[in-house]
C-alpha cells in the first residue's frame, strides 16, 4: 500500500509539472481583502543578525513582472558620519532599482583631457580600462613578470602607471535581484549573482554608450578642450525570462560627483564622474514596455569624511640606509584639514508609470537639515584656504559650482552670502508623499496616498507615515485612514555633526573622540566599540495602522574568532570581543500600541550550541599602523621601506561578498518554547587565494591583496526545528555546487607608484643634481564571479519515533549564448539540467531531465528565442521513475503572427516509451504584442482569450467553438460596464455549446465585475482607500463584507 501511494503521489507531481515550460494564461482570481497594515511579519537574516523590517506601500504585476514598492529599515546600526537618505537614517525606499560604481584606479571609460598632458610634457595619458581590458590577459600568456617590466619601463615622471588594469565593480539592486558585475580581461561582462543575468553594454561603442555629464564643460575658458570627459550613458540587464531592465540613458537618471576642493573657476582637469544609474524602464521579451521611471535632479550635496594618511620612507642604497625627509600625507599632530570632500549631484524618483494605467508619484521637498549643522567645523575661511592648496593658481574663486549663477537650478536658494557660506547652497531632500492613482479613466474613484513626517532632534529620522485616500490632493489630513508611528532609542544623545571622530572601527558611535592620540595604540583603543552607545538612534518600536505594535531589542555584535591578515588562518579571541554594529536580540509583537497584550515573540542566541562562546567570526581585525614594509624600487639597486599610519583601517574590514561579521550558529526561540537551529557557512569555512604576483614582501605589505573566495559565505548549511519540549521535528541540510563560481575569474591589479625627488648625493652620487627615485607597490589578483547553485538538499521528518527522509539533487548545464540583440556579444548562463529525488530507503527514485536548444541545430525560431529574445526555455522535459522513462514532454516553437521578429510555443506534445504520443496543448495563437489569444487543451474545447488596453487585461474568457472574433472595446472602454456589456452580449450569441466569462476591471484595484455565461454578474465593491469592501451576487444580494479596524 505504501509503495502504491508513493507511485500515485509521484505521478500527480509529474502531471502538475507537465507544462512547466509552457505558461498558459490562467483565469482571473477574485480579489482578496487588503492586507495594508499587516504587522508581526519581521523575518531575520540570522547569519548577520539583522531583521528585515519593511513597510509595504504598493505592489502590482504587469505581464508576469512584479513590482513591489516598500520602505525597509537597516537594523545593523546607525553609521554616524553617513548622511541620511531622503527617508531618514537607515530607511530605504525600494521602488525600482539602481546600479552603483566602485571605481578601481580610474573610471573604466575615463579619457584624460588634452590639457593634462599637453601642458605637462612629463605626463602621459593613462589608457583607460575600456581602451585595453586585455593587458593582464596578454601578460598572463607569457609571464606576469612581463607586466611589471612593462609597468616599470612605461611610466611617467611621477611613476604613475600608463595602463588602468583594474576593472570597476558595478553593484546592482533592483526588483528582487542583486549582485555585481565587471568587464573581464576577455572583453566580456562577468556577473556575480544568484540569478542568471546578462549585462548589455558595448564598451567599444563610444558614440551610443557614452554621454557628456550634466555639466558638460570646464569652467576655465582657456583650456585646450572645454568639454569634460564623457561618461557611461547607462546599462541594460536582461534576466533569463527575457525581461530587459534599462538603467540611465537619461540625463536625470544619472548621479554625478566631483572633488569639492578642486571645483574652482580656473579648474581644467577635475571633472564630473558618473557613479550611479537608476532604473528607467522595464520591457518584456516581445519589446513591450511594462514600467517607466522618471527622475529629477536635486540640489548639490557636499559630503566630508574624516580621513588622513601619513607615511615615512626609508631608502636603502649603495650609500647605506637613510630616512627620506620628504614624507607625504597629513600629519595628525599638526592642525591640518584631515578631510576628504565630495560634491554630488543626486537625482530623485518622481513617477512610475505602469502599462496597466497606474501612476505612482513621489513628491519631495528640501530637507530642514542645514549643511552647517551637519558640518559645523567647515568654516569658509578654512575651506577656501584648503581649496587653494589643491590648485596650481591662487587667484581663483573656489567652489565654482556652488557660487556661479549658471548653476542656480542646482543650488539651494538662501539669503546667506555665497562668498561666506558656500555650503549653504547645498541641501538634501526628503520624501514627503507617495500617491497611487490611475491615469486611464476620468473616474472619481480616489487613489491612496502616504505622507511622510520627520523629526530632526540631532538626526533626521522618519517619525510617521500617514495613510490617506484620494482626498490627499486637498489637505494634509483630509481622508486620513491611520498611520504608522516609529520610535527610536536615545536619538537625542547622538552628535549633530557628520564629521565626528567618536566612532568605532566600523563607523558606529562609541562616544570617544579619537583625534587627539599620542600613538597608534591609543588610537586603536579609542576606536573600540561601546556596547551601549552603538544602540543610540535605533528603531525600537513600530505602531501599525491597526494599532498593533512590534518592539525590537538589540545587542552588540560579538565574535570569538577572527581571520588574520594571512586569510588562511583563523585565531580565537581571549574573551568576549565586540565586533561593531548590532544584532537582533528579540522581536515581540503586541495586539495593542502600548505593548501590554503579547501575541508572540522570537529571541535569538548566537552562541555555539552547548556553550557560552559566540559563533561569530570577524572578517578582519582593523590595522592602522604598518611598520617598515618593503616595496620595489624602480631605479636598480635601491630598496624602499615604508611606515604608514592611516585614520581608516589599512586592510579591509569586510569583503565584497557581505558583512564584516557572520554567525555560524543561530537559535531562534518562540514564545511557546519551540525553536529553530540554523548552521551557516562562515568566513572561516573558505580560504581566500594569495595574489598571482606582487611587489610587496609576501604577507608583509598592505598591498599584498588576496583574491576573495567567500561567495558561499552566509549560505544555509542546515536547519533543525524543535518542539517546545525539545523534541526534534524536522531538519534540512544543503550542499552547494563544488567549485562553481570559484572556477571563473578575471585578473585585476592594484599596482601603484610614487616618485621622490632627491639630491643625487643622497643615493651615492657626488653631485647635487636632482634625481627622480620611484617605487611601486601592489599585486595582481583574481576577481571571482558566477552563480552559487544548490547541489543537493536532504529533508528529514521525525514523528512517533520514526524517520522519513528525502534527498533532492540538482545538476546544471553551462551554455555559452551568442546574442545579437543590441550588439553582438557572448555570455554564459547556468541552466537546470536535472532534478532528482530519492527516498530514505533508496527504493524510490525520481529524475527529471531538461533539454535545451543547441547551436548545432538549425531552427530559426529557436535562434530568435535564445539569441534575440533572451528566453532560455527548456525544449523538452523527461520524467523517470526508478530509472524507467515514464514520459517526455516536448514544446515546439515557431515565429508568431507570421513575422520573424518574435517566437513562441505553438504546441506541447507528450510521448510515451511505447511510441504513443498526444498533443497536450495545440493551436496556440498570439496577439500582436505576444499575448496568447487562443489554444486547445487535450479533451477540452478551444479556449479564446480576449485582451484589452494594449493586451494588459483579460476582459473575456470564451471556451468553445467561435466562428468569428468580435471587436474588443478599445482603450479605457474596458473599464466601463456600459461598453463591456454589448461586447459580452455578442460573445453569448455565438453558436452553442460554449462558456463565456467577462471581466470589468479597474487600474488600481483589479476586478470590479465578473459576468458569467448567462449574464449573471458578481460585483466587487471597494472603499475610498481601494480596499475590498463587499461582494454582491447577480441579484444584488450581499455575499461577503469586509471591515477594517484601523484607528486614526
Amino acid at each position: 500500500m505504501r509503495k502504491e501511494l508513493y507511485i500515485l503521489v509521484s505521478f500527480l507531481a509529474m502531471c502538475s509539472a507537465a507544462h512547466a515550460q509552457l505558461q498558459l494564461p490562467t483565469n482571473i482570481q477574485t480579489p482578496n481583502a487588503s492586507d495594508l497594515g499587516k504587522y508581526g511579519q519581521v523575518p531575520v537574516s540570522n547569519y548577520t543578525g539583522t531583521a528585515d523590517i519593511s513597510v509595504p506601500l504598493y505592489q502590482t504585476s504587469v505581464r508576469g513582472c512584479d513590482l513591489n514598492i516598500a520602505l525597509t529599515y537597516d537594523t545593523s546600526g546607525l553609521l554616524l558620519n553617513t548622511l541620511p537618505s531622503w527617508t531618514g537614517h537607515n530607511w530605504t525606499l525600494h521602488a525600482g532599482g539602481v546600479i552603483t560604481r566602485c571605481t578601481q584606479n580610474f573610471d573604466d571609460e575615463y579619457r584624460w583631457p588634452r590639457q593634462l598632458y599637453e601642458s605637462n610634457p612629463g605626463l602621459r595619458p593613462v589608457r583607460c580600462y575600456f581602451q585595453d581590458p586585455l593587458t593582464l590577459e596578454k601578460c598572463r600568456r607569457v609571464a606576469f613578470s612581463t607586466y611589471y617590466e612593462r609597468y616599470l619601463s612605461t611610466r611617467d615622471e611621477n611613476n604613475s602607471p600608463l595602463y588602468d588594469n583594474a576593472p570597476d565593480i558595478f553593484t546592482f539592486n533592483f526588483m528582487g535581484k542583486s549582485g555585481r558585475f565587471f568587464l573581464g580581461n576577455d572583453g566580456r561582462w562577468r556577473v556575480e549573482s544568484d540569478d542568471d543575468l546578462e549585462v548589455i553594454y558595448d564598451f567599444r561603442d563610444s558614440v551610443n554608450n557614452l554621454t557628456s555629464p550634466f555639466i558638460s564643460t570646464y569652467p576655465n575658458p582657456i583650456t585646450y578642450d572645454q568639454r569634460q570627459p564623457k561618461v557611461i550613458s547607462g546599462f541594460r540587464i536582461r534576466d533569463s525570462r527575457g525581461y530587459v531592465y534599462k538603467f540611465g540613458y537619461s540625463e536625470n537618471a544619472i548621479e554625478y560627483s566631483t572633488n569639492l576642493m578642486r571645483s574652482g573657476d580656473r579648474e581644467q582637469l577635475e571633472s564630473w564622474h558618473a557613479n550611479a544609474w537608476y532604473l528607467t524602464s522595464v520591457s518584456d521579451k516581445f519589446g513591450n514596455e511594462l514600467y517607466t521611471f522618471s527622475y529629477e535632479r536635486g540640489k548639490f550635496v557636499a559630503q566630508f569624511y574624516y580621513s588622513y594618511e601619513y607615511s615615512r620612507t626609508m631608502l636603502k642604497s649603495e650609500s647605506g640606509s637613510l630616512n627620506i625627509p620628504g614624507s607625504y600625507g597629513a600629519d595628525p599632530s599638526q592642525d591640518e584639514f584631515n578631510y576628504i570632500s565630495d560634491l554630488s549631484s543626486p537625482v530623485y524618483l518622481t513617477k512610475i508609470h505602469t502599462a496597466k494605467g497606474c501612476d505612482i508619484k513621489f513628491a519631495s521637498a528640501d530637507s530642514e537639515l542645514d549643511p552647517y549643522t551637519a558640518y559645523d567645523k567647515m568654516a569658509f575661511v578654512q575651506l577656501s584656504s584648503i581649496a587653494k592648496r589643491n590648485q596650481a593658481h591662487y587667484d581663483f574663486e573656489p567652489f565654482y559650482y556652488l557660487q556661479d549663477k549658471l548653476f542656480a537650478q542646482y543650488q539651494y536658494k538662501t539669503d546667506k552670502d555665497k562668498g561666506v557660506y558656500p555650503l549653504a547652497r547645498c541641501r538634501l531632500r526628503k520624501l514627503t508623499m507617495v500617491t497611487i492613482d490611475q491615469s486611464v479613466t476620468h473616474s472619481s474613484t480616489p487613489g491612496i496616498g502616504y505622507r511622510f513626517y520627520y523629526s530632526y532632534d540631532n538626526r533626521m529620522h522618519l517619525d510617521s507615515i500617514q495613510i490617506q485616500n484620494g482626498y490627499f490632493h486637498f489637505t494634509n489630513h483630509a481622508g486620513m485612514i491611520s498611520s504608522y508611528k516609529f520610535y527610536y532609542d536615545n536619538m537625542q544623545l547622538l552628535p549633530k555633526g557628520y564629521c565626528s571622530s567618536a566612532i568605532d572601527h566600523w563607523g558606529y558611535y562609541n562616544g570617544t573622540n579619537s583625534t587627539a592620540c599620542k600613538d597608534a595604540v591609543e588610537y586603536y583603543r579609542k576606536r573600540n566599540p561601546d556596547p551601549e552607545t552603538c544602540k543610540y538612534g535605533m528603531l525600537s518600536r513600530i505602531v501599525y495602522p491597526t494599532r498593533g505594535s512590534t518592539t525590537i531589542k538589540y545587542e552588540p555584535n560579538q565574535f570569538s574568532s577572527y581571520r588574520m591578515f594571512n586569510r588562511n588562518m583563523v585565531r580565537d579571541t581571549a574573551g568576549v570581543a565586540y565586533g561593531g554594529g548590532l544584532r537582533i536580540k528579540r522581536i515581540s509583537n503586541y495586539a495593542d500600541a502600548d505593548g501590554r497584550e503579547l501575541l508572540d515573540s522570537k529571541s535569538y542566541d548566537y552562541n555555539i550550541p552547548g556553550t557560552t562562546k559566540s559563533s561569530g567570526c570577524l572578517y578582519n581585525l582593523p590595522r592602522y599602523l604598518w611598520r617598515k614594509w618593503k616595496v620595489a624600487g624602480t631605479n636598480g639597486s635601491a630598496e624602499f621601506w615604508m611606515t604608514t599610519f592611516r585614520s581608516t583601517s589599512i586592510i579591509p574590514l569586510s569583503n565584497s561578498f557581505g558583512a564584516h561579521i557572520g554567525y555560524s550558529y543561530v537559535k531562534e526561540t518562540s514564545a511557546d518554547g519551540s525553536s529553530r537551529l540554523s548552521r551557516y557557512i562562515n568566513v572561516s569555512d573558505e580560504k581566500d587565494e594569495e595574489p598571482v604576483a606582487t611587489t610587496d614582501t609576501p604577507y608583509d605589505g598592505p598591498n599584498f591583496t588576496y583574491s576573495e573566495r567567500n561567495f558561499l559565505k552566509g549560505r544555509l548549511l542546515s536547519e533543525t526545528v524543535y518542539s517546545p519540549k525539545g523534541e526534534k521535528l524536522k531538519s534540512v541540510s544543503h550542499q552547494y555546487r563544488a567549485g562553481g563560481p570559484g572556477q571563473d575569474f578575471t585578473y585585476t591589479s592594484n599596482l601603484r607608484g610614487r616618485t621622490l625627488v632627491l639630491p643625487g648625493a643622497v643615493i651615492g652620487r657626488g653631485d647635487q643634481s636632482l634625481l627622480y627615485v620611484g617605487y611601486a607597490s601592489g599585486s595582481i589578483y583574481k576577481l571571482f564571479y558566477g552563480r552559487t547553485l544548490p547541489q543537493s538538499t536532504a529533508d528529514t521528518v521525525y514523528y512517533d519515533g520514526r524517520t522519513v527522509a528525502q534527498k533532492n539533487e540538482y545538476s546544471y548545464k553551462c551554455m555559452e549564448i551568442y546574442n545579437n540583440e543590441f550588439y553582438n556579444h557572448i555570455f554564459s548562463v547556468n541552466l537546470l539540467a536535472s532534478t532528482g529525488t530519492t527516498s530514505s530507503d533508496g527504493l524510490h527514485k525520481r529524475l527529471t531531465k531538461y533539454e535545451y536548444y543547441s547551436d548545432r541545430e538549425s531552427n530559426p525560431a529557436l535562434d530568435c528565442l535564445y539569441h534575440r529574445m533572451g528566453d532560455y526555455q527548456p525544449l523538452s522535459i523527461s520524467y523517470y521513475d526508478n530509472g524507467r522513462l515514464m514520459k517526455k514532454d516536448t514544446t515546439y516553437f515557431s515565429f508568431i503572427n507570421n513575422a520573424k521578429q518574435y517566437a513562441g510555443p505553438v504546441k506541447c506534445v507528450e510521448r510515451y516509451p511505447d511510441g504513443d504520443s498526444v498533443e497536450l496543448v495545440s493551436k496556440i495563437e498570439y496577439t500582436k504584442s505576444g499575448a496568447i489569444s487562443r489554444y486547445h487543451r487535450l479533451g477540452e474545447p478551444d479556449t479564446n482569450i480576449f485582451w484589452g488596453y494594449n493586451d494588459n487585461y483579460i476582459i473575456a474568457w470564451y471556451e468553445g467553438y467561435l466562428p468569428y472574433r468580435p471587436n474588443v472595446p478599445s482603450g479605457a472602454d474596458i473599464f466601463s460596464e456600459d461598453k463591456m456589456l454589448p461586447f459580452m452580449e455578442s460573445l453569448r450569441e455565438a453558436p452553442l455549446p460554449h462558456n463565456v466569462t467577462g471581466y470589468v476591471g479597474h487600474p488600481l484595484f483589479g476586478v470590479a465585475d465578473i459576468i458569467s455565461n448567462n449574464g449573471g454578474r458578481t460585483s466587487f465593491k471597494y472603499d475610498d482607500f481601494c480596499r475590498l469592501k463587499s461582494i454582491y451576487d447577480c441579484n444584488g444580494i450581499l455575499i461577503r463584507q469586509y471591515g477594517y479596524n484601523y484607528k486614526k
